[in-house]
């Protein structure tokens, strides 16, 4: 995919896949792909907020994800997949000061990565009946290592920390079935979250180190 864009700019983005099946029970696949958010007007232009303004010079969001599934049909009704992905978010827009102005601007300083795992188990007995099981264990880091300075003008580098908000694992399990011919479909469909901090895991107090 190519976009043009008359104020920040051209961007381009590939998608492939790689499919190996060695047997009819046995299946690879390789999947990598490129996205981006372009910066929306408010983030470029805004001038009336005394906080902070937009940049004019901001760039495009960017983000690369990369899989790796392996996949095996235990028998005709039931099978089963293990896939690894990584995905990383380069550019991201976010305030930041900045001491030229005396203020708050939008820049593209964040950086946010993850990786982890997924596993899921499927039974399926016919069009409309089937279950399903699937977990994901992900670890979600801001990698940003941002330098910020505290209150008496010390600077501190921030670690890679957990962003908040964001369960390090969750799994779904439900059942699709039909009845009466398939004039009427019930689904029972259940999620778990694992436990979210509200807020950031990096924190500081500048009277301590």
């Amino acid at each position: 995919r190519y976009d043009d864009y008359d104020d920040v700019g051209s961007t381009f983005n590939p998608r492939a896949g790689l499919v190996f099946a060695p047997t009819d029970k046995l299946y690879f696949k390789a999947l990598y792909g490129e996205a981006f958010r372009a910066p929306n007007v408010y983030e470029q232009y805004v001038r009336n907020n005394t906080v902070g303004v937009g940049n004019e010079n901001i760039k495009s969001e960017e983000i690369t994800t990369a899989e790796g599934q392996v996949g095996y049909h235990f028998t005709e009704k039931i099978r089963g997949s293990l896939t690894c992905f990584h995905v990383s978010a380069d550019n991201l827009i976010q305030y930041n000061y900045n001491p030229d102005l005396g203020m708050l601007e939008y820049q593209n300083v964040g950086r946010m990565e993850s990786s982890g795992a997924e596993a899921e188990l499927r039974l399926t007995l016919g069009k409309y009946k089937y279950a399903y099981l699937n977990a994901t264990w992900q670890d979600v880091k801001n990698t940003t290592n941002q330098t910020i300075y505290s209150a008496g003008g010390k600077a501190y580098t921030q670690e890679d920390f957990f962003p908040g908000s964001i369960p390090e694992f969750y799994g779904n399990i439900g059942i699709n079935y039909d009845f009466f011919d398939e004039r009427v479909i019930a689904n029972l469909h259940l999620t778990y979250y694992g436990e979210r901090d509200r807020s950031e895991e990096m924190m500081w107090d500048e009277n301590e180190e």
